[in-house]
């Protein structure tokens, strides 16, 4: 955690984080294809809390929209929506169509399988997490993350209001 800010409607979060993805030559799409071509390097991370949702912003390539509905105190509804962006390839626009719709259909969808597995993660420990609150809710919880922090107070304050 590089940075923190907060007011009353929003937490942003600033990090600096570790990717394997690169997007900046036409040949990045092969890093999907070859893992061995994977190599890890810094990029910021922005994440950000705004009621009741979260954006997370990796570098300028990968953005993901988690889409939170709250249904009681208890339980919540989340849709995430991942987005990659081409915008490294600024001539992508110039090559024919059949080749940029190809493209399109080839990595529609690539990045599923790593997203299902990280989602299936926060799932895990979000519902360990709602359990042993319940079992015990007045039992303090220790984070390191001063952002989880201060969005577990914010929404708390939402609640409230």
């Amino acid at each position: 955690l590089i940075d923190l800010s907060e007011n009353d409607h929003r937490v942003d979060a600033y990090y600096q984080a570790q990717s394997y993805y690169k997007i900046d030559k036409i040949w990045s799409i092969s890093q999907l294809l070859f893992p061995a071509l994977l190599q890890l390097h810094p990029e910021p991370l922005n994440v950000s809390y705004i009621y009741p949702n979260w954006v997370s912003n990796l570098g300028k390539d990968f953005k993901i929209y988690c889409l939170l509905c709250p249904i009681n105190e208890i339980e919540t509804q989340a849709y995430l929506i991942h987005f990659t962006s081409l915008h490294a390839f600024w001539r992508l626009h110039k090559l024919p169509e059949w080749f940029r719709r190809f493209v399109k259909k080839s990595l529609f969808g690539s990045a599923q399988k790593l997203l299902d597995g990280l989602v299936q993660q926060d799932v895990e420990m979000i519902e360990e997490e709602q359990q042993a609150y319940l079992k015990n809710p007045q039992r303090r919880n220790y984070e390191l993350n001063s952002a989880l922090v201060s969005t577990q107070r914010l929404i708390r304050k939402q609640a409230k209001r």
